[in-house]
């Protein structure tokens, strides 16, 4: 049977309704709430080269700061991983430190690529392995690939030692069946020892049924990933709000998590968020 793990993205998908402008208090009590509700990968914020911003915010230059925050909050001791996303051109491999998992600081990097560039992506994933990090590969806009399309990104990176890589419905626009259907292809072609995410949006108000479908889909018994964020707060229509994803594992396959600290965290601090938020972007919060 496969071990379904939760991935919060709070800091980072969150951070398109306020360009990332998460003070430090409420990147603590977020990642203090995750980790209370035995969430297991924190994925902190982008990281960035050209836009990246080491002085405030979730959209940072430098994967050292993120690691100096983690350990000044103290949150390097939980039993939650770490995680970073970066887009394939806009961090260089060659100026990462090399992971310090001792420290339990970022040991996942996430690398967002568009169908475009996955030929040119081969050697900058590879580096990433290679300074000892786990990578977790995101193809966006799964829902523009054709079958065809998706066999052979696939068969692509079979030669990278990746370890994992996710189905991302950037626009909320898969039904059951494309979910289905994706993931028995992601399954059947993807390496045998890594493992399957997801990652909805909810434009359909399917993000919450296509994760679980996804699930229930995966014949391999590999493990997978679920993606979510607190309240569902992300880009457009937002993701599958994580106290969702945490009450279903719960109580349908009594895991050890518990929604309470990040239930209260939410209706404590998002009341304050709000406030940051245009009007024209509230929508985003599900």
């Amino acid at each position: 049977m496969s071990i379904i793990s939760i991935i919060d993205s709070t800091l980072r998908d969150g951070g398109y309704l306020n360009n990332w402008q998460f003070d430090n208090v409420f990147q603590y009590k977020a990642m203090k709430a995750l980790i209370n509700s035995n969430v297991d990968i924190i994925e902190c914020g982008f990281i960035s080269e050209n836009t990246g911003n080491d002085a405030q915010g979730t959209n940072f230059k430098s994967i050292e700061r993120v690691n100096t925050l983690l350990k000044a909050y103290k949150l390097n001791n939980s039993k939650s991983k770490f995680a970073i996303m970066t887009k394939i051109d806009e961090y260089n491999p060659d100026n990462l430190p090399y992971c310090n998992k001792i420290e339990n600081t970022v040991s996942i990097i996430r690398v967002m690529i568009y169908k475009n560039e996955i030929e040119k992506a081969f050697s900058v994933l590879q580096k990433i392995i290679e300074k000892g990090y786990e990578l977790h590969i995101q193809p966006t806009i799964i829902s523009h690939y054709t079958d065809e399309e998706i066999v052979n990104m696939l068969n692509y990176f079979r030669d990278i030692n990746y370890h994992a890589i996710s189905i991302v419905d950037t626009f909320g626009a898969l039904k059951e069946k494309d979910i289905k259907r994706i993931t028995m292809l992601f399954d059947k072609y993807t390496n045998k020892n890594a493992k399957l995410s997801i990652h909805c949006h909810d434009n359909m108000s399917l993000a919450y049924q296509n994760s679980i479908t996804f699930t229930n889909s995966i014949m391999s018994n590999r493990d997978v990933y679920v993606d979510c964020s607190i309240g569902g707060i992300g880009r457009g229509a937002g993701n599958l709000p994580t106290e969702f994803m945490i009450t279903w594992l719960k109580n349908e396959k009594n895991m050890r998590y518990l929604v309470s600290p990040v239930k209260n965290f939410c209706n404590k601090e998002f009341k304050t968020l709000n406030k940051n938020i245009k009007d024209s972007d509230y929508y985003a919060f599900n």
